[in-house]
């Protein structure tokens, strides 16, 4: 299993009993996994710092996520709950870097 792999199977919702569904449709989006219906096929964030998605029902970043700050510290607690090693931080920063490439609204 590379590290790509170990990541998504470290960080899998099903993984925490206590993730809620949204961010566990957050995560699968972020670690390409799919495990809610409709899956969140994209994230922005409004110049307000709010985070919005799309969905595979609705493509027009019309769901309410909520705060950025509140989403970043819930992916870093995630990240040191799930225990991934040095590589596999790595990988998951990658990923988080492609996902965010085009997420704040100019």
């Amino acid at each position: 299993m590379n590290a790509r792999e170990s990541m998504q199977k470290k960080l899998h919702p099903a993984r925490f009993s206590h993730m809620s569904v949204r961010m566990g449709a957050i995560v699968g989006y972020l670690i390409d996994v799919s495990v809610t219906d409709p899956d969140i096929t994209g994230l922005t964030i409004t110049s307000d710092n709010f985070v919005l998605a799309a969905t595979s029902d609705d493509p027009f970043m019309n769901s309410f996520i909520g705060s950025w700050s509140d989403l970043k510290r819930n992916l870093k607690e995630l990240i040191e709950v799930a225990d991934l090693t040095k590589e596999e931080k790595g990988v998951f920063f990658l990923e988080l870097a492609e996902k965010l490439r085009d997420w704040r609204v100019k």
